[in-house]
């Protein structure tokens, strides 16, 4: 009897993952604490929670603050997520894939389940991020990104 294998694509989209989150949130995180040293009337807690909003935005999702809808979408701060994203595929794929598509979806979808999760997460009553859109905008940007960053290691 045979040993069931995992996909060759599984550990390297968990990486690209881990990676381009981690670094992602170190830098908004990193951002938002330059502010709250000079005004701390917020707990760290706060700058974190702060953080995690900002890379939730620089995701594509909308924020809500005291009921005002603010849906615009910062492009700047999209195309820097997504070439993170980018920088992180090529780092990690040593070897070009065979199961490029497959690869790319399943790192989109993590994207799409951690932002929900952080979206979740951060929500006060003040301050808020649709779960939803917080999702779909991590799947876009981060199947943008990892397909380039896919083309550019193959």
């Amino acid at each position: 009897m045979s040993q069931p294998t995992e996909p060759t694509y599984l550990r390297p989209a968990l990486a690209v993952t881990c990676i381009s989150t981690l670094v992602g949130l170190l830098v908004t995180c990193t951002f938002v604490g330059l502010g709250w040293l000079d005004d701390r009337a917020e707990s760290f807690t706060g700058v974190i929670s702060g953080g995690a909003r900002a890379w939730l935005v620089s995701h594509g999702s909308g924020l809500t603050v005291d009921g005002v809808a603010l849906d615009a979408v910062p492009l700047g701060a999209v195309m820097v997520a997504a070439i993170l994203i980018m920088w992180a595929t090529t780092r990690v794929l040593a070897e070009p894939l065979e199961e490029a598509v497959p690869f790319i979806a399943v790192t989109a979808g993590m994207f799409g389940v951690l932002a929900a999760l952080l979206s979740v997460a951060t929500n006060t009553g003040d301050i808020s991020t649709d779960m939803v859109r917080s999702a779909v905008g991590a799947v876009i940007v981060s199947a943008i990104g990892t397909t380039l960053g896919v083309a550019r290691a193959n």
